[in-house]
C-alpha cells in the first residue's frame, strides 16, 4: 500500500500542487543532505534510512525516536527499513548518482567516482595476492577502506583459496562492477568535458581493470580470453564468458573511441578488442537468445 511519509506531508513547496514536483524537490533536498561528507551517499535512503527496528508509526512521530525509553526492536514494521549491513554495495551506491548526469549536477558524481578510484594501491595488492595478476582487482561489496567485510569474505575459511568469498552472491561479483564504474567515469568526462580528470583518474582506472582481466584469465580459445570462472551478476555462479562482462568490455572500448588517446593507448585498446570473446547463444521457444550460463 502507498503510505504518506512525515517529511512529505510537512514539505512546503510554493506555487505547486503537483505531488510529482513536491516529491522531486523533497528527494533532492534529502539527497543534498547526504552529499557533503567524504563517503558516498548511503544507499537506499541515505541518512534518512531508519535501519533495523524502527516501526513505521515511530517514523511518523519524530519525537518518539528520541524518547528516553526507546521501544524494543521490531523488524519489518517500516516500509523504509533496510537491513543490509554497513558495507558499500556498488550496485546500490551508483543509483543516487546516475540521474545526476541528466540534471547537470556533476560535482557530486566526480566526488563519488574519485572515492571509488582511491583504492588503486590496495586493489593492485589484492590482484597480485589473489590471482597473481597485474592491474586492479575490484568487487561488488567492500568496507569503507576497500576490503571485503569479514562476514562476506568468511572468517572460518578452511581450505578455501585466497580471494574466494564464502558469500557467493554479492561477495563473488567482481569485474562487472568495475566495468560499470569505467562507464560512469567516461560518461562524467564527456558531460563535464573534464579532460584532466580523464587523464589523471578515469584512464588509469580503466587501464588497471583491463590489465587485471587480461592477466587474471590466462587461458585462450582461438586467441580470445576465457573468462572463467566468473559470476554473471548475482544470479549465476562460475559461468564462462558471462554476457555482463563481455558487454561491459565492449561498451568501454566503444566509448573510449570518443576520446583523444595517445598512439600507444590506441594501439593497446585496438589489440584488446581482438581478444575479447564473442557472445554465446542458446535457444528458447524456437528463438535465438543470449546464453549466460555456459
Amino acid at each position: 500500500p502507498i503510505y504518506k511519509s512525515y517529511l512529505f506531508e510537512n514539505t512546503q513547496v510554493n506555487n505547486t500542487d503537483s505531488q510529482v514536483t513536491r516529491a522531486y524537490i523533497l528527494s533532492k533536498y534529502m539527497q543534498k543532505c547526504c552529499m557533503g561528507a567524504k563517503y558516498p551517499i548511503r544507499f537506499n535512503g541515505g541518512y534518512f534510512n531508519p535501519g533495523i527496528g524502527i516501526p513505521f508509526g515511530q517514523l511518523c512521530q519524530p519525537e518518539s525516536i528520541v524518547s528516553k525509553t526507546p521501544q524494543p526492536p521490531e523488524i519489518g514494521k517500516s516500509p523504509d527499513e533496510r537491513s543490509w549491513g554497513n558495507m558499500f554495495l556498488w550496485q546500490n551506491e551508483r543509483l543516487p548518482y546516475q540521474p545526476l548526469f541528466m540534471q547537470n549536477d556533476l560535482e557530486p558524481v566526480k566526488k563519488f567516482l574519485k572515492y571509488y578510484c582511491s583504492f588503486d594501491k590496495i586493489n593492485r595488492v589484492k590482484a597480485k595476492k589473489y590471482y597473481d595478476a597485474e592491474g586492479e582487482y575490484n568487487t561488488e561489496i567492500m568496507t569503507s577502506f576497500g576490503l571485503s567485510p569479514d562476514y562476506i569474505y568468511g572468517v572460518e575459511r578452511g581450505d578455501l583459496p585466497q580471494g574466494y568469498c564464502k558469500n557467493r552472491h554479492g561477495g563473488a561479483v567482481d569485474i562487472s562492477p568495475g566495468l560499470e564504474q569505467c562507464y560512469m567515469l567516461l560518461t562524467y568526462c564527456e558531460y563535464a568535458d573534464d579532460l584532466l580528470f580523464f587523464e589523471e583518474t578515469a584512464l588509469p582506472y580503466i587501464l588497471g581493470l583491463f590489465e587485471y582481466i587480461r592477466t587474471r584469465f590466462k587461458d585462450r580459445e582461438k586467441g580470445k580470453i576465457v573468462l572463467y570462472p566468473l559470476n554473471s551478476v548475482e544470479t549465476y555462479w562460475a559461468t564462462k564468458n558471462p554476457v555482463t562482462v563481455i558487454a561491459g568490455i565492449k561498451a568501454i572500448l566503444k566509448e573510449l573511441k570518443k576520446f583523444n588517446l595517445s598512439d600507444e593507448k590506441k594501439k593497446y585498446f585496438l589489440e584488446y578488442e581482438k581478444i575479447v570473446p564473442g557472445y554465446t547463444y542458446g535457444e528458447a521457444d524456437g528463438k535465438k537468445i543470449l546464453d549466460d550460463i555456459c
